[in-house]
């Protein structure tokens, strides 16, 4: 039997919101991911969800630093030039 774990409120850049489910079976252990009206439902072993997870933890991470960086470089650019003059 499947048994909710966590909801997490999920926002686009439209402001639409959705809520995710995540959810674990007792009897497998498995853990499901769905959305809130039950047309998206992703089921996933432990080691996958762990796997996944932590990837896409890192690919967020990496590209929000990323978009970090391109906003400092822009106002150390800035500042070089301003210097210059």
């Amino acid at each position: 039997s499947w048994v909710d774990i966590g909801k997490y409120k999920i926002t686009n850049s439209d402001g639409e919101v959705e809520i995710l489910i995540l959810e674990r079976n007792k009897g497998s252990g498995d853990f499901r991911l769905k959305n809130e009206f039950g047309n998206i439902e992703i089921v996933m072993d432990a080691v996958s969800i762990l796997e996944l997870v932590r990837n896409i933890s890192d690919h967020v991470r990496d590209e929000i630093e990323d978009d970090i960086n391109t906003i400092f470089d822009f106002f150390d650019d800035d500042d070089s030039e301003t210097e210059e003059d």
